[in-house]
């Protein structure tokens, strides 16, 4: 390459730099939404994010990410496994009295045991529901194959991960929280800190409040709410007989 050539490329350069650099500040300046995206997508644990809305204040959105914590640590020293593993114990609990308490519906006897006819019987007039509920039933629950559902076996049978209380819903939240442990026991001060911290990064005027359009610039970034029985529930049983 010549020396003219060389400095027509060099003079190319830095007007095309430059112009691109105004370009950039051009489009900045057209669309502030989008630069408003960075804060929340950069450096930010995006859960902490997950229920900003418009209108919120700070106060307000700390006290909605602690809740879960606070519920969850029952020794009020911090957020371990323990914890953890208890709430999944009492999920578990919970799911098997609501097993038991749908069977328990067609025990007409009150001999707390479940028998084909019962079901059958307890389906509306010139139905066909009570054979096909009755077969589900038998199909899921009777797990010795006796013609009977005995409450043990109701407790014992398998079931889907998910359902209206299922663990994954009330850990999930929790687990993201640990993350921010290092490893080992998450304290209140350590989550709360990192609350503030996120909330700030939305809050780009910083009156303690989030606009419409400070939440319009990051919406696009965010993950959607964890919702209590968001997870279908595939037990084929209804809650009382007859409904």
């Amino acid at each position: 390459m010549t020396q003219k050539k060389r400095a027509r490329w060099r003079t190319w350069s830095v007007v095309s730099g430059s112009g691109l650099a105004v370009f950039s500040a051009a489009v900045a300046l057209a669309a502030p939404g989008l630069s408003g995206c960075a804060p929340a997508a950069i450096g930010t644990p995006q859960f902490l994010l997950r229920d900003i809305r418009p209108n919120l204040t700070r106060e307000n959105f700390v006290a909605q990410v602690m809740s879960p914590f606070r519920q969850a640590d029952r020794a009020g020293d911090g957020l371990d496994q323990g914890d953890l593993d208890f709430i999944g114990k009492r999920s578990e609990a919970q799911r098997r009295a609501q097993r038991i308490a749908n069977v328990l519906g067609y025990d007409l006897d009150g001999d707390l045991r479940v028998t084909r006819a019962e079901v059958q019987a307890a389906a509306p007039a010139n139905s066909t529901y009570g054979d096909a509920q009755a077969r589900a039933l038998m199909d899921q629950y009777d797990l010795n194959h006796d013609g009977v559902i005995e409450l043990r076996e109701v407790a014992a049978a398998p079931q889907p991960q998910y359902g209206y209380f299922g663990v994954d819903y009330r850990l999930k939240p929790l687990q993201e929280m640990m993350s921010l442990s290092g490893g080992g026991r998450l304290r209140a001060d350590v989550l709360e800190h990192a609350a503030e911290r996120a909330f700030d990064s939305i809050d780009r005027d910083h009156n303690g409040q989030i606009s419409t359009e400070e939440y319009d610039g990051v919406r696009g970034s965010l993950t959607p709410p964890v919702v209590a029985g968001f997870y279908p529930q595939r037990v084929p049983v209804r809650s009382s007989p007859g409904l």
